[in-house]
């Protein structure tokens, strides 16, 4: 039984024996008693109407090692203090809080999940802040779900649970690994002479005019053919190298899909970081794409072409996030690459493994035109190097 059970059986015992003895002492004692549970319920409703929490962190996206600071918010909207508040929330293990205000527990050894517990005293209209630290030490998605505030009325006879509902997520990157032979990317081969310039209108090599179209830049008008034709007209010109940087990563470890090695696929994904940060330094635009399905229907992930700092966020964002559970093979990631280049393209792929049907997917990009280059992310020191048919004919189908 209940503490409540037992005082609701103790009243109506007092009731009886003061009817049966006619002794008001019984009576006012069980009014009294019926008042503390009345009084009990009241403060539980009060407390759980005026009580609120969230958490808050000040920054979400972090690379490895690095520190956030974040906060436990209580607020107590009512004109009553309230005291021993029992605050309990789950964190991952991988990402430890660290506050002097909680005390740590795990409730299953099995669980990826921290247990954190702190009692607190909040005055009359009262925000309390109790702030922690997080140290951000592997790749991933982490998310704050709910925090438990657990209340006891002033009487000791029952408590309550509140669950509040919260929406925080702290993202790791990638560590960004090391690179041999990145300058190759540098020099996109057209024909017989190397540039150091994507696919745009190259301003050394003017073949004529058009006409102007809006959003063309006011210091590429040609005047003379304007005055010329009597009408507005901009300079064109001829392009240079391919335009884009298609990093391809193979999420996969193995040809095949039960026999995961994490480290590769860590590693892989370092790389693609890698690259995209020195493409982002160089002003380079470039895309991304691998074997990780994306949503219902659609079984290659895809970041479009794009440059800049805030592009390059967009691909760490998505490489913290990927996981080897939506994984779908690499030939489908090859494919979707040549329907977005029809006119050939930089690729650059990484992966821990090659088989019969990636050697064949590569040699179909190069003869379509592709400048194809691949990094082995199952090697100890990663090289880039340049594929081409005739010196990968006679190597093994497996690297790493």
């Amino acid at each position: 039984m209940s503490r409540q059970e037992i005082i609701g059986t103790a009243i109506v015992l007092l009731f009886i024996i003061s009817l049966r003895f006619a002794n008001l002492f019984f009576s006012w004692f069980a009014i009294l008693l019926l008042l503390m549970i009345y009084g009990s319920k009241w403060s539980l409703k009060y407390m759980q109407k005026n009580l609120n929490g969230e958490v808050r962190f000040h920054t979400h996206r972090l690379f490895p090692g690095e520190e956030v600071t974040g906060e436990v918010i209580l607020e107590n909207r009512g004109i009553i203090p309230l005291f021993g508040i029992q605050v309990e929330f789950d964190f991952w293990k991988v990402m430890p809080i660290e506050s002097h205000h909680f005390a740590t527990y795990q409730k299953n050894l099995k669980s990826n999940l921290l247990s954190y517990r702190g009692y607190f005293n909040i005055g009359k209209k009262q925000r309390l802040t109790i702030p922690f630290t997080v140290t951000g030490h592997r790749r991933g998605a982490y998310s704050f779900r709910e925090l438990v505030v657990v209340m006891g009325d002033p009487l000791g006879l029952e408590q309550v649970e509140k669950r509040i509902s919260i929406h925080e997520e702290l993202l790791v990157y990638p560590t960004e690994s090391n690179l041999q032979g990145i300058e190759e990317t540098h020099r996109i081969p057209q024909g017989v002479t190397v540039v150091r310039r994507w696919i745009q209108d190259d301003i050394f090599f003017p073949v004529g005019a058009r006409p102007y179209q809006t959003g063309d830049p006011f210091n590429l008008i040609d005047f003379k053919a304007t005055a010329k034709l009597q009408k507005l007209h901009t300079k064109k010109f001829d392009f240079t190298a391919h335009g884009d940087i298609c990093l391809i990563a193979n999420l996969l470890t193995s040809s095949y899909k039960w026999n995961f090695d994490e480290e590769h696929f860590e590693r892989t994904l370092s790389l693609v970081a890698r690259l995209a940060r020195e493409s982002m330094q160089m002003d380079l635009r470039f895309s991304f794409f691998a074997n990780a399905q994306a949503g219902k229907g659609m079984r290659v992930f895809e970041i479009p072409s794009g440059s800049g700092r805030n592009h390059f966020r967009r691909i760490l964002e998505v490489l913290a996030r990927f996981s080897i559970i939506h994984v779908s093979p690499i030939s489908l990631a090859l494919s979707t690459v040549r329907q977005r280049y029809p006119n050939g393209a930089l690729a650059v792929v990484i992966t821990s493994y090659l088989d019969d049907e990636m050697i064949k997917e590569l040699n179909i990009l190069v003869k379509q035109g592709f400048a194809v280059y691949v990094v082995d992310s199952a090697a100890e020191i990663p090289r880039i190097e340049r594929w081409s048919i005739s010196s990968w004919k006679e190597r093994s189908v497996h690297i790493g």
